[in-house]
């Protein structure tokens, strides 16, 4: 029994990972043509809860993929831009 589940939890986090990929793929493609995305913009793009949504864009933000500004409910994510000169 306990090497079917140490099976499927490597498969399982393989297809997180893909899920993961293709998740934050929706969210920066998104920013790439709007100036920022709200937890509940991304929800509704993504279809998860606005709770699981919150958790991806706070990982993407600890990963500096995106950056975050304000707080709690008027929280907006950001992609990342260089600094023009």
């Amino acid at each position: 029994i306990l090497n079917k589940t140490k099976t499927s939890d490597k498969a399982s986090d393989k297809t997180s990972d893909k899920a993961s990929d293709k998740t934050s793929d929706k969210i920066l493609n998104y920013l790439q043509q709007n100036e920022y995305i709200t937890t509940t913009i991304a929800s509704e793009l993504l279809g998860l809860s606005v709770q699981r949504t919150r958790a991806i864009l706070s990982k993407m933000a600890k990963e500096k993929e995106i950056f975050a500004e304000g707080a709690n409910k008027n929280r907006k994510y950001r992609l990342k831009t260089k600094e023009k000169r």
